[in-house]
């Protein structure tokens, strides 16, 4: 069963890094992720398995927010040059821990391990997920220290069957909007009509509010919006999108 300083961790953590939406509020973010890995520090050596994953989740999102919640400021984590190496340690913690999560759900542990190691893996993932869209969006290096691009993301999430890795995820977990937001993102990078259709069905049902391609909930760009969507919305606006406010 997870620590309660480790819930707290998760709480706080999760909390605490949310992508901030104006520059007023930047100094807080700093100050959160400041702390966050000052408790992270503290609690480097835990030994448990389980333990392991969750700090690595929180890693992952510390270096995540370094490397993305900028809002474009120069003093932010280094500056523009330092963003792309942050990217990519989140992105190398994300894979050894997603591949720590495979390990252990390949082994006889308990249920209530194997719950947690579950919910890790699947917020691991999306995390890891979107951590290689934004590398491709801004032309950064992957760990592997190749430029990512639109184009080689989509070989790269082909060949990771990705799509089908987000589709199990997002059916064992229905609630989780963010697998939802990706899934279509890469449907529609991917150019995959069933992908997409069916994907854009399952954010409809997190958040009706899509059935506006213009909608944006405030934590995602609007379908119309978002570059990554471009084919999707392009394709699909006369057949799907109404309009908020019309009967």
């Amino acid at each position: 069963m997870p620590s309660a300083s480790a819930e707290r961790l998760s709480e706080s953590g999760t909390l605490g890094i949310q992508p901030c939406q104006s520059q007023s509020r930047l100094p807080e973010l700093v100050d959160a992720i400041i702390r966050l890995e000052g408790w992270l520090n503290d609690y480097k050596d835990v030994k448990s398995p389980v333990l392991r994953l969750q700090h690595a989740y929180m890693r992952v999102l510390a270096n995540f927010s370094k490397a993305h919640h900028s809002a474009k400021k120069a003093s932010w984590f280094g500056g523009a040059e330092t963003w792309p190496l942050w990217f990519q340690k989140a992105e190398s913690i994300a894979s050894d821990a997603i591949a720590l999560a495979d390990e252990m759900l390949a082994s006889e542990i308990d249920p209530e391990k194997r719950s947690e190691t579950l919910r890790l893996q699947t917020l691991l993932f999306v995390n890891w997920v979107q951590i290689i869209q934004e590398q491709a969006k801004a032309g950064y290096k992957g760990a592997d220290g190749v430029v990512r691009t639109p184009e080689s993301s989509v070989s790269f999430f082909r060949a990771n069957n990705v799509l089908g890795k987000i589709r199990k995820f997002l059916e064992a977990h229905p609630w989780i909007f963010q697998l939802a937001v990706n899934g279509l993102e890469i449907a529609s990078t991917c150019e995959s009509d069933d992908n997409a259709r069916w994907f854009y069905g399952e954010l409809k049902k997190c958040d009706p509010g899509f059935a506006d391609f213009d909608y944006s909930p405030g934590e995602c760009p609007s379908i119309s919006a978002e570059p990554g969507m471009f084919w999707f919305a392009t394709k699909y606006r006369e057949q799907f999108h109404t309009d908020q406010g019309k009967a």
